[in-house]
């Protein structure tokens, strides 16, 4: 099965089983303070105009959203909801699904008002940015326009110079290589795709690498998680206290904090939230989460992972949790 499909179809067993979007946690869009008065003024403002809640927003522009995935630091606007009708966004907009909407879909703001004019590789807001090119169909993946949704191991499935690689929460993506044709390189050497690697090893910040889950599959390096990336054999983290102290779902630097709980310490952020804690890979209906975590998850974004309660309550509905 596509690892795509795979994707959607533990959402929806999750949606089954059922689970939904993690509460709270959802910024100032909600529009109320922690008190429960509104968090700012009626207003009537219009469609891309900055809002701090619904209330600040006209009758035609009435949702005060942004992209938490691709707009982390940035500010709050005036637009729509598209639930019924993704077609239905104005010029420059485009109808967002998934963990960028909090599970209610709306009109997103692209990052060029003229559609396809961003070329693979280049920042973008939207899939409609994109540009096709010589390379296919591209989207909007993570903030740069890419040529998305192929299958690992077939080359046919990319364009001509392009490697399929796997990302977290079961996103594929085509890479473009640096050097095709030459000969493999083996563990460190640079490379733009994992074609260009050594059978084995996966590219990994322009490297080859080797992948891993734990530490000890990596011999003097270290098995880094990040959440913008597969997992492979890194040089170790320096500033590590590497005690294994650190229990699930509490800050770590490096997998040698997390104890056997929690044995992978997974870096980076999603949107506007850090992670930086001890986890756990978990199965959303197997209740094997330790306790002050949940099994949590998001398509293209993440996959099913134990993480802490604040951490969940930080997210929202940007993921999809069990129970």
């Amino acid at each position: 099965m596509h690892l795509r499909q795979l994707g959607l179809c533990w959402l929806t067993a999750l949606i089954a089983l059922g689970c939904k979007p993690a509460q709270i946690g959802m910024s100032n869009d909600a529009g109320m303070a922690p008190d429960g008065a509104p968090a700012c003024a009626a207003g009537e403002g219009a469609l891309g105009e900055a809002c701090a809640c619904d209330e600040a927003c006209g009758a035609s522009a009435a949702r005060c959203a942004r992209d938490r995935i691709l707009e982390p630091e940035g500010e709050s606007y005036c637009t729509l909801d598209c639930a019924s009708d993704p077609a239905s966004c104005p010029l420059g907009y485009e109808c967002t699904e998934g963990a960028s909407s909090g599970g209610a879909p709306f009109c997103a703001r692209c990052a060029s008002e003229t559609p396809g004019v961003v070329p693979v590789g280049e920042v973008c807001l939207c899939d409609g940015d994109c540009e096709p090119g010589a390379s296919g169909l591209a989207s909007c993946v993570e903030g740069t326009c890419r040529v998305a949704d192929c299958l690992v191991g077939d080359p046919s499935s990319c364009p001509e110079g392009f490697g399929c690689e796997a990302g977290p929460g079961f996103a594929t993506f085509c890479a473009e290589c640096v050097a095709p044709g030459e000969t493999p390189g083996a563990e460190g050497e640079s490379c733009g795709c994992s074609a260009e690697c050594q059978a084995g090893l996966v590219c990994r910040r322009g490297a080859c690498r080797a992948p891993c889950e734990l530490d000890e599959e990596c011999g003097v390096r270290s098995c880094i998680h990040r959440t913008t990336e597969t997992a492979s054999c890194q040089d170790p983290i320096l500033d590590c206290v590497a005690d294994g102290s650190s229990g699930p779902g509490e800050s770590c630097d490096c997998n040698a904090d997390c104890g056997a709980g929690a044995p992978i310490c997974l870096l980076g952020s999603l949107g506007d939230v850090a992670i930086d804690r001890c986890v756990r890979a978990c199965v959303p209906d197997a209740g094997d989460c330790p306790t002050g975590t949940r099994c949590c998850g998001a398509d293209r974004l993440l996959a099913p992972t134990c993480l802490a309660d604040d951490v969940v309550t930080a997210l929202g509905s940007m993921i999809q949790c069990a129970g």
